[in-house]
Order: C-alpha cells, then structure tokens, then sequence
C-alpha cells in the first residue's frame, strides 16, 4: 500500500547555501541533518520513505541558529563506572552570519545549551533578564554572557569545569545513551536572531514542495499469550463465542494495560530528577499506612489522585507560571 503526500524540502537557502546551522545534530547523515535529500543513508531509521510527521526536528522553520566553538568543552572517556569526565571553559561570540558582524541582530532571550540533543539542556537563557540558567544534570556549570561596550558584541562564557562528582556520574549515563542513538556527545547551543531584513534570502530558507510515497506495509504481531485446551472448549460450549476471538482480545486489554503502567513509571522516574518539590504521594491500596493516606478502601482512596495533581499544579504554578500537567 502505497501514500501519496507533499513533502516539504528545507535544506537550502534561496541563494543555495546550507541550512545544517538549524539541526539539532548538524553534522548528521553526511551534511543533510533533516535526510530530505532522499538519499538512502546506513542509518535504517532515517530511511527517506519516512512521513514528514515522525520526523524529531522542529529548527527548520525558526530564526534559531547553531552558534560554533562549544563543542570540545565536554568530554567523556570510558564507560560506566569507569568513565571519565573532564570539563573545561570556552568563550563563544555570537558575531557572523545570521547575526551580523557584531552581533547586532541578535535577539537575546532565546539561547539554550545543550549536550548531545536538545532533550539534555545544560543552560536555558531566560527571557525577563537575559541570566543564564542551570539544568539538572549539569550541577557546577556556569554560563555567563557580557556584552562589549564598544562593539556590541555578545560572549557567552561556557564554563564545566566545575562539574560536581554526581553530575559527572549522571554526564557519562547521558554520552552512553547518545551513543546508543548515534547522536554526537558534544556540547552545542543555539541563539536566536533577527532575520527580518534578509531580503537577499541568504539565511532564509526556500521550500520546495516534492511529491513523495509513503509506503504502508501492515504485518501481524505477535502478543505472546497462550491459554489452556479447556478455557477454549468451555468458551465455545457453555457461551456460544469465539473463543479465540475473545481470547485475544482481553489477552491485548492486559498488554495495554501493562503500557500504561510502564507509561506511569517513566514518568515518575523523570519527575525524580526535578527535586522534592515536584513529587507528590499518591497511593491508591487498602490499608496503606503511608503518610496522608486514607485507609478507606480503592474507590476513596483513588479520588484522592486530582487532589494529587492540584497540589503538583500549585508548585508549577508557583515555579515557572505553568499550570499543565499531562499523563
């Protein structure tokens, strides 16, 4: 089966010059980061025949550019407990290209830091004073930014070497998972500018719309479930159903049901690394004996859940003026 969709191609400027200063990874399938150019690369999951929805970059079409010289301030040697973290200090100007000579079209507010891809933010500029803030994992690192009075021009000081012995532990898990996704363990960021004045279309993209198949293949799965002779004959005899039938589909409901609570679970492994303000006790048994919880029985104790969420709501609210919360 076959899907006929308009793909759009962003991969050049007007004028023809490269657009990789907008991906996350710019360096990524041979100098065509967004696989656009459908090429077929070694890479299975970057396959062209790939639907324009699945892919991760979200760069392309915003004034966010790649900014060089922070990539070499992060290393990591060795695996595991073994490995080795070693972190030192660069100075980066945000001068050229996009931003002008001196900088000057740069719109502070909107720079992050980050190692590997921009699921591990390092720093994140924020907006009402233009301050440099640190994320977990990356205790220790400081970003700091001047501006010369003369020229004008904006240095962002990126600065690892005072990396904690926790935060390193936690540095070396994340270049191990990058390197599982063949994704480069550097240390990139991105700032935004002003590309309003471009008429020349130097830094603006052009998108092609290009004609493109999307190929369905639909295969069986197999769940793994089996059940006894007996369920099946009982099934058929005493109920007049299809016993495979009815089988499969409550043996699927209980694999759902099992996603959902892995679901769960990574989520609450992430709200773990935000500090004890963001976990909030929830516990839904009969009889438990944690603090705060009712002993009442499933249904009183689980209406107790929006309760939960109201008071994760309050510290969000309170923290970063975000009310939203999504399971």
């Amino acid at each position: 089966m076959s899907i006929k969709y308009l793909k759009p191609i962003l991969t050049k400027t007007q004028n023809g010059k490269d657009l990789n200063n907008r991906a996350t990874d710019p360096d990524a399938n041979g100098g065509d980061p967004y696989g656009y150019n459908d090429e077929d690369f070694s890479n299975e999951a970057r396959k062209y025949h790939k639907a324009l929805y699945e892919t991760t970059e979200d760069r392309y079409v915003q004034e966010l550019i790649n900014l060089a010289g922070a990539e070499d301030v992060l290393t990591v040697e060795g695996e595991g407990d073994a490995a080795t973290v070693t972190g030192t200090s660069a100075a980066v100007e945000i001068v050229g290209g996009a931003f002008g000579e001196n900088g000057q079209k740069l719109i502070a507010g909107y720079g992050v830091v980050y190692f590997g891809d921009e699921t591990h933010p390092v720093a994140i500029q924020y907006k009402t004073n233009n301050e440099w803030i640190t994320c977990a994992p990356f205790d220790g690192v400081q970003v700091t930014q001047a501006i010369d009075a003369t020229t004008g021009k904006t240095t962002v000081t990126l600065d690892f070497t005072g990396l904690t012995e926790n935060a390193k532990k936690e540095v070396a898990k994340i270049a191990a998972d990058l390197e599982s996704k063949g994704t480069a363990a550097k240390v990139r960021m991105f700032a935004r500018a002003d590309l309003e004045d471009d008429f020349e279309g130097d830094y603006l993209g052009e998108v092609e719309l290009r004609m493109s198949s999307y190929e369905f293949r639909p295969r069986p799965t197999a769940i793994g479930v089996t059940w006894s002779q007996l369920s099946e004959i009982t099934l058929d005899t005493s109920f007049s159903v299809s016993a495979e039938e009815e089988l499969v589909t409550y043996a699927a409901q209980e694999i759902r049901v099992a996603l959902d609570y892995k679901a769960i679970r990574l989520g609450y492994q992430q709200a773990l690394r935000n500090g004890n303000n963001y976990v909030v006790k929830f516990n839904a048994a009969v009889g438990s004996a944690d603090e705060g919880i009712n002993s009442f029985g499933y249904k009183q104790n689980a209406q107790t859940f929006t309760s939960a969420i109201s008071k994760l709501e309050d510290v969000m609210l309170n923290d970063i003026r975000t009310i939203s919360v999504a399971a």
